[in-house]
C-alpha cells in the first residue's frame, strides 16, 4: 500500500547565508569609483562607488548577490539598491528578473577614518557572491533553479529514502523526490514542490 504527500517548502533564498550559480554564466560586476565623488569629513574622506551588474550569459537571473571588501578601518556610510546581509548584498533594482542581455545599478558610499585620501583596490574589492537563475536546456525549455552553496549545485530532482522496522514484521519505506517543474520564483526567494511516496512493504 503506497501513500502520496506533496510537501511545499518555501526555499527563501540565501536564507542560509550562501548560494551559488547554477548555469548562469556570464553575469559580470564592474566597480568604478565615481570621478569628482570624494569628499572631506571630519577626519577622513568618502568616496562613491557605482556598479554595474550584466547579465550577458544565455538565461534570465533572478537573484544576484556581491560581496564587498573593505580596508581595516572603512565602512559603508550608505547605498543604494542594495539590502545588507549577514555576509554579502542583494542587487535590489531590477525587481523579479534580470533579462539577457540587460544591466542593472547599484552602490555604496565608503568612509575611511584618519586619512585625506582614498586606499586604491576598493572597487577591485567587489565581487559576484552568487546567483539563482533561470537554467536553460538544450531544447529550449526553461525551469528555475535555486540552490544553497557555493560549492556544490544541486539536481532539481534528486531522491532520498528512508526505512525502518518499527516491530514485529511491518516494514515501511518512504521515498522524498523533489518534483520537476516544481521549482518557482515567490518574492525574493524560491519555492519547491517535493513528492513523498511511503509505502508498506512488509
Amino acid at each position: 500500500m503506497k501513500f502520496l504527500f506533496a510537501v511545499l517548502l518555501s526555499l527563501l533564498a540565501l536564507s542560509v547565508g550562501t548560494y551559488a550559480d547554477v548555469g548562469c554564466g556570464g553575469v559580470t560586476v564592474v566597480t568604478t569609483a565615481r570621478a569628482g565623488a570624494t569628499y572631506q569629513v571630519g577626519n577622513g574622506v568618502q568616496q562613491i562607488y557605482d556598479i554595474v551588474v550584466t547579465n550577458g550569459g544565455s538565461c534570465s537571473v533572478n537573484l544576484i548577490g556581491i560581496t564587498i571588501a573593505l580596508p581595516t578601518g572603512a565602512t559603508i556610510s550608505s547605498s543604494w539598491n542594495l539590502e545588507a546581509k549577514t555576509t554579502y548584498y542583494y542587487v535590489t533594482s531590477f525587481g523579479d528578473v534580470l533579462p539577457v542581455g540587460n544591466s542593472v545599478n547599484a552602490g555604496f558610499i565608503v568612509t575611511f577614518p584618519n586619512t585625506n585620501t582614498v586606499p586604491p583596490g576598493v572597487s577591485n574589492g567587489v565581487a559576484l557572491y552568487g546567483l539563482a537563475c533561470t537554467s536553460c536546456s538544450s531544447s529550449g525549455d526553461a525551469s528555475t533553479t535555486a540552490v544553497s552553496s557555493p560549492t556544490t549545485t544541486t539536481s532539481s530532482s534528486s531522491t532520498t529514502s528512508s526505512s525502518g522496522t518499527p516491530s514485529g514484521n511491518c516494514h515501511v519505506n518512504a521515498v522524498t523526490t523533489a518534483r520537476v517543474e516544481g521549482s518557482y520564483q515567490t518574492g525574493n526567494g524560491m519555492s519547491q514542490i517535493y513528492d513523498i511516496v511511503v509505502t508498506n512493504d512488509g
